[in-house]
């Protein structure tokens, strides 16, 4: 326990420190496999680009493109569209010049819904979403996972119906419900 304090310390404090850009941590980050129930691959697929985003807008960690770790694995004959384990990752980083892959799993996933209120006169349906993101940090030189965690974020939308007499009036909050979550378990991994 106090070895994974001190390696999130270090990766924060790696991450907090202004640096020049050749200074500066890369990072290259591999996309996220789908293992949840009812996620779909689009929205796994957007993990890496809120990492992608969050990370780059560090001023110590330059974020290698999808791109150029693509055309790595594409070279070596590895694919990103499947299973990649973590000796892949580590030699496809390594070869694309970052000291660091990230990698990792959407493991469970959660939709559910419930209505409250009087019917005809109020009414408030909640919509919550959950999602649980695991995530490695590996050091491309020793194969080594430097950091391990997994984090839930969650999102809700609030629809409330009123009326009287025939006249009605509706609040949707509505947004995207998986997208949210998804930003927000990214952002507790990032911190």
């Amino acid at each position: 326990m106090a070895r994974k304090i001190i390696l999130v310390v270090l990766v924060l404090a790696l991450m907090a420190v202004p640096a020049a850009a050749s200074d500066s941590v890369r990072i290259g980050i591999l996309n996220f496999e789908n293992r949840a129930n009812g996620l779909s691959n689009a929205h796994v697929r957007a993990i890496t680009d809120v990492f992608t985003r969050m990370m780059a807008n560090s001023p110590s960690v330059s974020v290698i493109e999808q791109d150029r770790l693509e055309s790595v694995l594409r070279q070596q004959r590895m694919s990103m569209s499947g299973i990649i384990d973590t000796r892949m990752a580590v030699e496809a980083g390594r070869l694309a010049g970052c000291q660091y892959v990230l990698l990792g799993s959407a493991t469970k996933f959660n939709k559910s819904s419930r209505n409250t209120g009087l019917k005809g006169i109020y009414s408030e349906k909640i919509t919550e979403a959950n999602i649980t993101l695991d995530a490695r940090l590996i050091d491309t030189k020793t194969g080594e996972v430097v950091l391990s965690t997994s984090e839930t974020g969650s999102a809700s939308h609030k629809q409330t119906d009123s009326g009287f007499g025939g006249l009605s009036h509706t609040q949707d909050t509505a947004g995207g419900l998986e997208d949210s979550a998804i930003e927000d378990a990214v952002s507790r991994i990032s911190q």
